[in-house]
């Protein structure tokens, strides 16, 4: 497993180290850090896998959990296109995030994007929504969308279902009572 992480949440309290080694999984992820994006490491893993001109797929699982802005996640989705193999998942977090809401807890930057610097439009919208939307189910590429509680995004890389399912969580007392049985009638 791959994980990537900027330089700068090494100073946090939780880092991802720290996660797994809890968990006693740090033998099996590789930790990739970058100074501002991403985006900087997928357009190395796409020189990487560069064969012959052709960027061969190698990922079966692709998380984006970052930035929740257009340019920045929207930029993350066609590169991460080109290295989730066929059958494979990508997953987006923060879907129904806005910037607005940001700015309504006193925040001027989110994941390092100026809010100052965004138009009132941009602001107002979940950006992740728009990119899920308009680039993810649009692309001719994928389907099996579902979008549960307004928070994560998912898509299959495969040519199929175009509709789009909106899930919200169920909570755990509903779950136990689909498991509860029915009491049955004395004949």
């Amino acid at each position: 497993m791959t994980s990537v992480d900027l330089d700068s949440s090494r100073d946090f309290d939780i880092t991802i180290e720290k996660t797994l080694a809890g968990l006693g999984l740090e033998e099996i992820v590789s930790i990739h850090r970058e100074t501002n994006s991403y985006n900087w490491f997928l357009k190395k893993a796409i020189e990487a896998q560069t064969k012959d001109e052709r960027c061969e797929p190698c990922y079966d699982f692709i998380f984006v959990d970052g930035s929740k802005n257009w340019t920045i996640d929207g930029l993350a989705f066609f590169l991460a296109d080109k290295l989730l193999r066929e059958g494979g998942w990508i997953l987006f977090d923060d879907y129904g995030w806005r910037y607005a809401d940001a700015l309504a807890k006193g925040k001027a930057a989110g994941d390092g994007v100026s809010i100052r610097d965004l138009s009132d439009d941009q602001i107002d919208e979940p950006n992740v929504a728009a990119i899920f939307n308009l680039l993810v189910a649009q692309h001719p590429e994928y389907g099996n969308f579902k979008v549960q509680d307004q928070s994560w995004a998912w898509a299959q890389k495969v040519r199929g279902q175009r509709e789009i399912k909106h899930e919200r969580k169920s909570t755990l007392k509903s779950r136990l009572r689909r498991l509860k049985p029915t009491p049955r009638r004395a004949p």
